[in-house]
């Protein structure tokens, strides 16, 4: 990561592609020595790396309503939101995302999720960085309060209900899973960091 003190200036090569990236926790009511047992794991395990794509599906979802009605800034990054986002919405990333089975110290299961906004950061960050002014140094720089400044920030907060949604629908399909082969229900989730 990097800090940037900045006065009403947006660096997005700062802010960087994988807008709201972050991880989700949740507790299930199970408790992890159900997956002790090797068979039982390894069906677990497949079934959360079926429900769990790593790239894109193979048959795109909805968006969220909030999501699908939003627009964003410019043409290319709203054929992006249609062209990409529904194929990878519920699917982890490359790199260092995951999903992932843990035990807390009274062995009660939880999944812990990293992901983020996935291919629409980055196009959104590439898109304003093109439109953004050179400045000392190489960086690109847009004013935060003038339009350009103002569709980025729409644009990135978009993103960011994006990456928050795709978490969520990665938590959606592994409770699917525990459920139908554990029985397990969603006890409590955390969202523990959004950038």
């Amino acid at each position: 990561g990097t800090v940037l003190a900045t006065d009403g200036k947006i660096y997005p090569a700062a802010v960087g592609g994988d807008a709201g990236c972050g991880v989700l926790a949740a507790r299930v009511n199970v408790s992890a020595e159900r997956l002790r047992d090797p068979e039982v794991s390894a069906e677990v395990l497949a079934g959360i790396a079926r429900a769990s794509p790593v790239v894109k599906r193979h048959q795109p979802l909805a968006l969220p309503d909030d999501l699908e009605g939003r627009p964003l800034s410019a043409s290319n990054l709203e054929r992006e939101k249609k062209r990409t986002c529904r194929v990878q919405l519920g699917t982890v990333g490359r790199g260092n995302h995951f999903v992932e089975l843990q035990a807390d110290e009274e062995d009660q299961l939880w999944i812990m999720i990293h992901s983020g906004s996935r291919g629409i950061g980055t196009a959104i960050r590439q898109h304003h960085e093109a439109r953004a002014t050179r400045v000392a140094g190489g960086l690109r720089v847009l004013e935060a309060d003038e339009p350009k400044g103002q569709d980025y920030l729409s644009d990135h907060a978009w993103a960011l209900d994006y990456a928050q949604a795709n978490r969520r629908r990665l938590l959606d399909g592994v409770l699917e899973v525990l459920g139908e082969l554990l029985d397990a229900r969603w006890v409590e989730s955390l969202s523990l960091i959004h950038i």
